[in-house]
Order: structure tokens, then sequence, then C-alpha cells
């Protein structure tokens, strides 16, 4: 009876402290006992206008905002158009309605009451998302908004409607209905006692949500969620002089006694480890962007000359992308005034030459994703005009520069499906000879190979495939053919990037495109016939993130074993970060890229660097980024990426740990025939 009555006393308590509007009528958060779930219901809006409406608006405009619900939105102008909207389908994953979301590339949102959370609770937030037509990045959100008990938010978690094959403008997305649920664990800290439930898009097209929940969860149930993998620091043995070899002037890569290094100009083997975006700041930080404003300027090369000391001390030997422009105009300075230049790489990027004009295309002649991720037609002759011409003037540059390290050539091009994106002008003719080469001109040959039980083809030219080229249920053999068709057209992109750089610039390092693969699986499905290709690069790059509370999962460190054991080329991580909730930024973006304390940032930081330098194949890796990342105008991106704050203060545990790991792996004693397979990991389920 004394445990009933205390049971009675807490439930009386939570039902108390939880708004009264939750009870009203209209889209509510109606926890049930206990407040084991929140739900959110909606009854029928036709149209939600982008500010409150006023007793002169037309009555069509007029919406009931439902008891404890708001919207917000950054439009400039009164409504949203009515093909714009924000309502209620009559479509639903249960029961008759769903939320419903279209073609609002802008901010509106609708935000709940906030409601009572416990610190030290973990909640698991659910959806039912359907979503058709999406075109660009960014996509519709239910973000669960963490606020303090005066209700400041504290930090994000979130669930995003998209699948990652659904950055792709894909035919088939189109009219596909498909219910998809989504789940986020959220873990709240001392000092989180409020949720608030956010519903936002950023996209054309339609998305629909339904059964937006939060749920506590039992101990027993947290901990089946609770970051699967718990990575083991490896240990390595230092030593006080970093070794050299021969020097031979430049940047170079050297296998030295089974362990590859970066080579610097004066024969110092060394590692790249360097901060990304410092010389690119203006873009993303208002914060830092003033103070570049009112302290230099507006000019980010005086500002970096600033900074240059702050990197020196904490051992990172070189920039990393985005930065290319300012570091030249810097590093000209800083020789002229007789001082050591600090070394760093220029961005190349192919694919953004002619801004989409030169790329791959599916059959309704969509690119197959956004801006410089979209893959380039490398057929096109006009695309390579303008692309050697672009690098002729870049290169010219840095003829005989030694701090250069080298090119990445492109960032995060989408390679998944390219079978279906051969549709170009170029491409498409190339196609049909290739084909007719293979099959010696024969095209009977090819109709009898690609025809089946199920399919029978009956081209009477190989003219007719470029007009009709089979992608959409292709049979199994007409399949391989388009598959080693995309190993023909990869081949070209790759020769054609190395030999062009090689042209006008023989002496600096030339960089693979910076993938975002995440993990193995990923890549032998989106790269797997072609990544041996690569091998021509210098250095292998790809950008990656730990998605395990600070920690890389097996298939997220295979993923290195993999290009590397397929390329033979030593590999450098682009870009990689961790967000801490200790910070107070808002989360937008990042997910599982989170841990709690800077002490605990510092530790992520320490446990993946001297993981990577384990790895005998690896040269560098490059931290994501130097200050916090908010987003153009606009836009919100919050988190917490950088190793300086809004105010250009450093975030001292964070950087004190890092600037010991950075030394450490600069000075490690590292050793010959080390894998991935080495790594012990604890709590492994």
């Amino acid at each position: 009876m004394k445990h009933f009555l205390k049971f009675l006393i807490l439930i009386i308590i939570v039902l108390w402290n939880i708004p009264q509007s939750l009870f009203s009528k209209g889209p509510n958060l109606v926890p049930n006992p206990g407040f084991e779930r929140v739900t959110l219901s909606v009854p029928p809006i036709n149209f939600m206008p982008a500010r409150a409406a006023t007793d002169d608006d037309p009555d069509e405009y007029k919406v009931n905002i439902p008891d404890g619900w708001n919207i917000v939105s950054a439009y400039s102008r009164g409504y949203l158009p009515r093909e714009q909207g924000w309502g209620v389908a009559d479509v639903a994953y249960t029961g008759e309605h769903s939320i419903f979301l279209s073609d609002a590339p802008a901010f509106p949102a609708w935000y709940s009451a906030d409601f009572a959370i416990e610190p030290n609770t973990a909640y698991l937030a659910r959806a039912f998302i359907e979503a058709n037509g999406m075109r660009y990045h960014d996509f519709a959100r239910i973000i669960f908004s963490i606020l303090d008990a005066e209700g400041d938010c504290l930090g994000y978690e979130q669930i995003v409607s998209a699948r990652s094959e659904d950055r792709n403008i894909r035919s088939d997305d189109f009219g596909k209905t498909e219910w998809r649920n989504k789940e986020v664990y959220i873990r709240p800290r001392d000092g989180q006692a409020k949720m608030r439930i956010i519903i936002r898009l950023f996209n054309t097209g339609i998305v629909y949500l339904d059964d937006i929940s939060v749920c506590s969860l039992t101990p027993q149930e947290a901990a089946e969620l609770e970051p699967p993998y718990n990575q083991k620091t490896p240990v390595l043995n230092t030593v006080n002089e970093q070794r050299r070899i021969k020097a031979s002037g430049f940047y170079r890569v050297e296998n030295v006694d089974g362990v590859w290094w970066l080579v610097d100009p004066e024969g110092l083997l060394t590692w790249s480890i360097g901060v990304q975006s410092i010389g690119n700041i203006l873009w993303e930080n208002p914060a830092l962007s003033k103070i570049v404003e009112e302290t230099y300027g507006g000019n980010q090369s005086f500002y970096m000359e600033d900074q240059i000391p702050r990197l020196r001390k904490w051992n990172f030997t070189t920039g990393g992308s985005w930065s290319g422009p300012a570091f030249y105009e810097l590093n000209n300075r800083l020789i002229q005034k007789g001082e050591k230049p600090f070394p760093s790489f220029h961005f190349i990027g192919f694919t953004t030459v002619g801004d989409q004009e030169f790329t791959v295309r599916n059959r309704e002649g969509m690119v197959n994703d956004f801006g410089e991720h979209a893959m380039v037609d490398p057929f096109n002759p006009k695309w390579r005009e303008q692309a050697e011409k672009k690098v002729k003037e870049l290169t010219s540059l840095y003829h005989g520069v030694p701090w250069l390290v080298g090119y990445f050539v492109d960032n995060e091009i989408n390679m998944r499906n390219l079978t279906r994106y051969l549709h170009s002008t170029y491409c498409r003719q190339e196609l049909v000879q290739f084909l007719q080469s293979q099959y010696k001109n024969n095209i009977k040959q090819l109709n009898k190979k690609w025809s089946n039980d199920d399919q029978k083809y009956q081209y009477q030219d190989f003219s007719e495939i470029g007009d009709n080229i089979p992608d959409q249920n292709p049979s199994p053999n007409a399949e391989d053919d388009l598959k080693l068709f995309v190993r023909h057209l990869m081949e070209t992109y790759i020769n054609f990037t190395v030999n062009i750089i090689q042209k006008y610039d023989k002496d600096h390092l030339i960089i693979s495109n910076r993938f975002a693969l995440g993990t193995k699986i990923r890549a032998l499905g989106e790269i797997g016939g072609f990544v041996d290709l690569f091998d021509k690069y210098d250095i292998i790059c790809t950008n990656l993130y730990a998605e395990s509370g600070g920690s890389y999962t097996p298939d997220q460190m295979a993923l290195l074993q993999y290009l590397y054991d397929n390329t033979k080329r030593p590999l450098l991580i682009g870009e990689f970060s961790f967000h801490a909730n200790e910070s107070n930024i808002p989360l937008d973006r990042w997910g599982g890229k989170v841990v709690s304390t800077m002490k605990e940032r510092g530790e992520a930081y320490n446990r993946t660097l001297m993981s990577w330098a384990y790895l005998p194949y690896m040269v560098g890796a490059h931290f994501y980024k130097w200050g916090n990342g908010y987003g153009p105008v606009g836009r919100y991106r919050g988190r917490n990426a950088g190793i300086i704050n809004d105010q250009n203060e450093p975030y001292q545990p964070f950087v004190d740990m890092m600037s010991q790991t950075n030394y450490n792996v600069l000075h490690s004693v590292r050793k010959a025939g080390g894998t991935v397979r080495d790594f012990e990991y604890e709590n492994e389920k």
C-alpha cells in the first residue's frame, strides 16, 4: 500500500506539471497514465498561413491554430501560396488523418507546447513518415528540442524524413507511397527539464507525418539503445624526434618499412593533422564573421595570421579543405616577412565546373544529386575544355610552391545507382559506342545475351539503345553491361582529373574525391564495381564521422581497410568531428556524432586519431572545423563543430587533449601490419 501511494503521488505531480493546453481539443500531446507516451494528433486543417491571421485577412486564409501550438516562419511575404501548405491529409498510417507539408523551401514550422521530461530518464521518439518528390538535401524534420526549466534550448534530437538514398532525385521516388518508421533515442542530462516538438520542412514535394510519439523507457529497454560500440584506444609508443628521410622539396607520400607517411619538403616523416575551414568562416558563423569584419576589416587572411600561432601550438601540421585562397594570400605575406608558411591544400572541384550544366542525367533529365555532389558526364567535351582551363589557372599559382601539400579533386560525389543516370547527351552517345565495341557491332548478339524468359530485347540497331536505355528493371545481363559501362565512365573521369592536373603541375599530390561512404557495406554497393580504379590518385580521401557516441563502429573502420586493400594507396580523412551537448548549441544536423562534455569530446578525438595512427596506411586526418556551424543566412544548421567558440576562444578541455593527441601521433612509433581487425571494443551488441 505504501509503494502504491508513492506511485499515485508521483503520477499526480507529473500530471500537474503538464500544461493544461495538452488536454484541450486540437493537435494535443496526450500522455497516458504514468507519462509513458505522448501522442500528437491533428484535426483537419486546409491551409496554414506564414503569419498569424488578422481581422483584415480573407476568410480563406484564417486558420484556427489549435491550443498548445504555434507557427513560425522565415518568409518575408505575408502568406505561403496555396500550393505551398501545411495542413492535414486524408491519408494516414493509423486513423484517418496525417500532417502534410508541401513545397516549403524556407523556414515555416509548427511547434508544440513544452512538456516536462525527467533528467537521466531515457526516451524513444518515433514517427511514421511518407515522402514524395523530395528534391533537395534538407528534408522534413521532426525535432525534439530539449530545454532547461526556463525554456532555453539546450540541444536537439531529431528525426529526418529521408533515407540516405532519398538524397538522389530519382524517378522511382515520385508517386510512391511507403510509410517508414523513424525513431531516435533521447537521453536527457542534468538540467534538461522540458521538451518541445518542432515540425519543419526544407523541400519541395510532399511529406506526410503520422503517429509522432515520445515514450519513456525502462533501464532494460534503454540499455538496448545505448551506443552499441565503445571503442578502446590503441596504445602507441612515442619518441622525442620525428624521423627524416631524403628531401625532395615538395610534399610526397612514401611507404617506409611497411608504414605510409606524408613526407614534408625537407624529408620529415609527418602526418597531415589539419583543421578545415579556418579560412572560410564567413559562410557559417555570424559571430566569428563579425569579429573578422570589425577587427580585420573583413580580410580572412589577416584573421588567419593571428590564428596560425595557435595551430602550431596545438601541434597541427596543415590546414584542411575550404581554405585554399585565404592560405595562398596568408602564406605569401608570411614569406615576404621572412616567416615560415603554414602548409595547406587546395580544392579544385571538377564537378562544380558549369554549375551542373555538365552532370549525368536520368531519363527525366534530372541530376543525381545537388550542387557539387552531382556526378559529371566526363565524356562532355565542353566540360573537359572548361575543366582544363580551371586547372591551368589554379595550378599556375602554385608552381614551385613547397607549402602546398596537394589538390583535392572533388567533394562527396554521389556515385550510387549511376546505371540510372546515363541519359546525358554525351554519356548516351558513349554508351552506344561502348556496346558496339563490346558486341563487335552485332546487335543480334546483344539482344540474345540480354534477353531471358521474362524479358525480350529486340533492338534493330545500336543507336536505338541510346533512345531507350534499359535502366528500369533491366535483365541481369543488361544490368551487368550497364555496370561495366559505369566502370568505363568512372575510369574516364579518374584518368582525366589525374592527367589534367599532372599536365600543369607535376610537383604536388593529387587527392581523390572526398568520399562520404560511411561504412564498408555502403561502399560495396556504391563503388564496389570500380573502387580499384582510384589507385591512380596519390592519396585516397574519405570523410568519416563517428556514429556511436564518439566511437567508430567496426563497419565504419572496415571502410578504411576496404579502401586500402582495393587501391593500395595511403588514406587521408577529409572530415571528422564531434558535438558536445555541454556547448549548449542546439544540434540541428549531426545525430549520433554527440558526446556530453568537452572532456568527452577530447577523449573521442584522442581515441579516433590514435586508432587511425595505428593503421599503417593512414597519413592524416582533418578536423571539421575551426568554428561552430550555423549555416548561411536563412538556414540554421547548428552544431558544436568548432575548436574555438563563438567568441574566438578555445574550448580549453577539448583543445588540451587535442594538442597532446596531435603530438603523440606525430611522434608515434608506428608499425607495419596493423589492420582494423586488431581493434578492441567494449559493450559490443
